[in-house]
């Protein structure tokens, strides 16, 4: 039996035995939830600003459905893990005023 097999074998043999201790903690957690949405939040804003160049219709409306995902998904993630986050509203509507031209009217049906 190899190094790798005894290591299963243990494994199994102290989940049967012992709780599981939790690999990190809650504040570790928090942070980690924090940076994912902190990197959503880097996304849309990129997003809406190749919408806000792009002189493409295909481009402006697949970057601000981006931008929409990536805020849904920021918004999913705070509220999962209860988590007071500024800059959603903002967001929101910073996607709904963006357009082909730099113009800010808001997209309808996109």
């Amino acid at each position: 039996m190899n190094e790798k097999q005894q290591k299963v074998i243990n494994l199994d043999n102290a989940a049967t035995t012992a709780e599981p201790e939790s690999e990190h903690t809650e504040l570790e957690q928090e942070q980690a939830i924090l940076m994912c949405i902190q990197g959503a939040f880097k996304i849309i804003n990129e997003s809406i600003d190749i919408a806000r160049r792009s002189k493409n219709l295909d481009t402006t409306l697949s970057r601000i459905n981006v931008a929409k995902q990536k805020l849904e998904e920021a918004q999913n993630m705070a509220c999962a893990y209860n988590l007071q986050v500024e800059g959603f509203a903002a967001a929101k509507a910073e996607i709904g005023v963006t357009t082909p031209n730099g113009n800010l009217r808001t997209l309808r049906n996109f």
